[in-house]
């Protein structure tokens, strides 16, 4: 059964390195997104790389009849980096916020379903901050598409004076302008978490890594 190995960290960190070739690159509005298409061809997750991953957000095991929701938006980052890190994607990559992020699914996906893994640019925005764009990540099985992802991200045009430091609202700012919420959830997350979870999601954008790191991209905290 083919398996298909989602994100290793020494090919991630190739596709991190090539983020840097374009990390001057000046934010300016294209006339249209250009389409920039990556694909994964069909295979079973690594067994390995899914308990590994099932642990680190807090799973005891893995669910073999259903996987967690966000798990093939994890497979798909490989896809995500070569996609910033191709010539034609018309913004600077390091220092991009993430926005918004959904994820649809049709069906229950068994944990050893043989999938096909699609992502590919969508469309850009002019925002307040700078710009924004769109990158879709759809998985199918046996020729149906099962799940997809939707995420937004912006880049930040930081040549616009008026354009305040990024901030982070407050948990009460957040609950006083969007009424009573159903329910409350309020998470400790520890200073290492994110270097845990780059180790398994493959995710090595510096911002993630350490507060240190995150300040020189404007950020006052990992």
């Amino acid at each position: 059964m083919p398996v298909m190995r989602p994100p290793s960290l020494l090919p991630t960190l190739m596709s991190t390195l090539g983020l840097f070739r374009h990390a001057h690159r000046g934010l300016a509005e294209p006339a249209q997104m250009p389409c920039i298409e990556r694909t994964l061809p069909a295979g079973a997750l690594d067994p390995k790389w899914l308990k590994a991953y099932c642990a680190c957000i807090g799973l005891p095991a893995v669910p073999q009849d259903c996987l967690p929701p966000l798990t093939l938006q994890i497979a798909g980052a490989p896809l995500h980096m070569a996609i910033l890190a191709d010539a034609a994607f018309p913004f600077p990559a390091l220092g991009l916020v993430h926005m918004t992020q959904g994820v649809s699914q049709s069906r229950a996906i068994p944990a050893d379903a043989l999938l096909s893994l699609r992502a590919f640019s969508g469309e850009a925005r002019l925002e307040k901050r700078g710009m924004s764009f769109g990158l879709i990540t759809e998985a199918s099985l046996h020729g149906e598409v099962v799940w997809r992802g939707e995420t937004r991200a912006l880049a930040i045009d930081r040549s616009r004076q008026s354009v305040p430091a990024v901030e982070r609202s407050s948990p009460e700012a957040i609950a006083a302008t969007a009424g009573k919420p159903r329910c409350e959830v309020r998470l400790q997350v520890p200073e290492a978490t994110g270097r845990h979870y780059a180790g398994i999601a493959g995710d090595l954008n510096p911002i993630h890594q350490h507060a240190l790191l995150a300040r020189l991209f404007g950020f006052r905290r990992a």
